[in-house]
């Protein structure tokens, strides 16, 4: 039934959390075991070395799995893989690096992924490029440069990108022409410049854009609020006021439906 969908979910978005201290954690094995009739054993151990429990909660339709500021690693995520139906994974500020980008290149059925302030390289993009179905992509505040756009462009059904405060340059942005769906972009703390300006008048679906902390001159933000009349461009220069989260995070949710 829904409601037992419901605390089955409710049940292992605790012991996500409740791995991070001991009385946390005795509490969400309680819960486990009158959800689900099953046992969590007692360990000492961190949550990289826990998400094999996951994999009994496979049948469930939804899962969103939030593991942000936790020592996730590579065996962690490979438990993962063996979760068919996740839509969803937020892997921010993890210890989440090039072989655990590996394990996610397996779960083919997401279509959100964050990896925001985390340890991968451009290299390591590669693995995502074998997940047709991803529509929102977070990347920012890493170490990514030019070199990782290649393999985002590969991801044609994507509708959101975010890859602020990275290395990225006018080189990079160059592969957004293999984007033209995008929706939001944001580009805030990059190396652009007005050269990038022509790439992104071509992103004729673009609603939200925010850009503001660049190299673009006057010159370059008010061609493109000339030339993208339907897209919001957030910019302290052009004294946009209305942070754009509220809405990405409803596209969040649209997304994994």
């Amino acid at each position: 039934t829904s409601g037992h969908d419901d605390q089955l979910t409710s049940a292992v978005d605790a012991l996500v959390r409740g791995l991070l201290d001991q009385r946390a954690q005795a509490r969400a094995a309680k819960d486990f075991a009158a959800a689900y009739g099953a046992k969590f054993p007692k360990t000492t151990a961190t949550i990289t070395d826990q998400l094999d429990v996951l994999v009994e909660f496979r049948y469930l339709r939804r899962l969103f799995l939030i593991v942000d500021r936790t020592p996730i690693g590579e065996k962690g995520l490979a438990q993962l893989r063996k979760l068919n139906n996740l839509l969803l994974l937020s892997a921010q500020t993890t210890m989440t690096d090039d072989k655990g980008l590996a394990q996610i290149e397996g779960i083919v059925s997401l279509r959100l992924l964050r990896l925001n302030r985390s340890l991968i390289s451009d290299n390591s993009l590669r693995h995502i490029e074998r997940l047709p179905d991803l529509k929102l992509l977070y990347l920012s505040n890493t170490l990514l440069t030019d070199e990782a756009m290649p393999h985002i462009a590969e991801l044609t059904q994507l509708t959101s990108l975010k890859i602020e405060n990275t290395k990225l340059t006018d080189k990079g942005v160059a592969h957004l022409e293999a984007l033209p769906g995008l929706i939001h972009l944001g580009l805030t703390g990059t190396g652009i410049t007005d050269k990038s300006v022509p790439v992104l008048l071509g992103l004729k679906k673009l609603q939200h854009l925010t850009i503001d902390q660049t190299k673009l001159t006057d010159s370059g933000l008010r061609q493109l609020v000339t030339g993208l009349p339907e897209c919001r461009i957030e910019c302290v220069i052009l004294e946009a006021e209305r942070p754009i989260v509220d809405e990405v995070d409803t596209v969040d949710e649209a997304a994994t439906k």
